[in-house]
């Protein structure tokens, strides 16, 4: 993690401690993340920028929408990210998904503060792989510490935490628990 002096030594201490302690979550289910998002769209990801906001970086990426399947997106959608770099100074956030201009995605997103947000960090971005003629999407999670609710143990195995399925499987997961 690169921290530059404006950063408050409260954060540099908070920083240090999840580049030490990585991020740890609950595996959550496609209903879940559904129903607690207000939005989930199939989208590429475009444009990104970086701004100080008071003490901290932010990242506000553009999508443009292919398909809403929950909620409707405004006219320009973007996403809000803590973290980024703008110049020298750069804000790393252990488990922060990585939005990439020109991937394609899936992203449940929540409402918060004026913003979108992705949910629950890195659980709510799918990337869509296209493999022989197939879309799949695809929730890597091991960059990240993962918890099963039914155990309560830590998933070490790194098949357990890639969870891929068809594309089109998904959203109809996602249109079957937004009609619930």
């Amino acid at each position: 993690m690169l921290i530059h002096r404006r950063i408050p030594l409260l954060l540099i201490a908070a920083g240090l401690f999840f580049c030490i302690a990585g991020l740890t979550v609950k595996r959550t289910t496609v209903e879940e993340l559904t129903l607690s998002s207000q939005l989930v769209v199939h989208a590429r990801v475009g444009l990104s920028f970086s701004r100080w906001e008071g003490a901290n970086i932010y990242t506000y990426t553009s999508l443009e929408v292919i398909e809403a399947i929950k909620g409707a997106p405004p006219g320009e959608l973007a996403v809000k990210q803590l973290g980024g770099a703008v110049g020298e100074d750069a804000l790393e956030v252990p488990g922060s998904p990585e939005l990439v201009q020109g991937q394609e995605v899936v992203l449940f997103l929540v409402q918060w503060k004026g913003a979108y947000w992705i949910h629950s960090i890195v659980l709510g971005k799918f990337s869509v792989e296209r493999m022989a003629g197939r879309a799949e999407a695809v929730n890597d999670l091991n960059n990240v510490g993962l918890i099963d609710p039914a155990t309560g143990m830590e998933i070490t195995d790194p098949a357990g935490k890639r969870n891929a399925l068809p594309l089109q499987l998904l959203k109809q997961q996602i249109r079957r628990n937004v009609q619930r």
